[in-house]
């Protein structure tokens, strides 16, 4: 970053910058980020290539998780070609719904509507499906904010609460 000074905070070979149990003091949180940015000056874009696989395994992991549940309990939605095209559709939308939220910052990550995606999933399916779906959409967007718990939770609470107001409609 551009606030780290070349000649503050000068860290020797085999210096230790800080013990477990010590209050890290803003000159020991700046030779720990001065550490993190040679680290990844000395690596180059290896680090940022394995993030990037990494989160990529994670949502394939995800999303084949969703579609081993439908395989296996509900293999007549799982072998209709269309009703499969129509879920990752609306995976895909919401998806790109909060990569855009995260990316363009010009809306809140809780804004996009995982829950009106979790309702039609009920309405076209059936609740179980929906839960499902819901919580494979929660994990991708927590995915994308490094595993954060309050989105992950609110998500999945907004969209159970959509699930259980329109289960009874067909």
């Amino acid at each position: 970053s551009s606030d780290l000074v070349p000649t503050e905070g000068i860290v020797r070979e085999n210096e230790v910058i800080v013990r477990q149990g010590d209050r890290v003091t803003p000159d020991i949180m700046r030779k720990i980020d001065s550490l993190q940015e040679q680290l990844i000056l000395q690596s180059g874009n290896q680090i940022a290539w394995k993030t990037m696989l990494g989160h990529f395994l994670m949502t394939v992991s995800t999303l084949l998780i969703f579609f081993l549940y439908l395989y296996l309990l509900r293999k007549p939605i799982f072998d209709d070609n269309l009703m499969v095209t129509l879920i990752t559709l609306l995976f895909l939308a919401v998806i790109a719904a909060d990569g855009a939220a995260l990316r363009l910052a010009l809306i809140d990550m809780y804004i996009v509507p995982v829950a009106i995606v979790a309702i039609l999933l009920t309405v076209i399916f059936d609740s179980r499906v929906a839960f499902f779906g819901s919580l494979t959409m929660a994990l991708l967007g927590s995915h994308l904010l490094n595993y954060d718990f309050s989105f992950t939770f609110a998500t999945v609470f907004a969209s159970t609460l959509g699930i259980f107001s329109v289960r009874d409609i067909r």
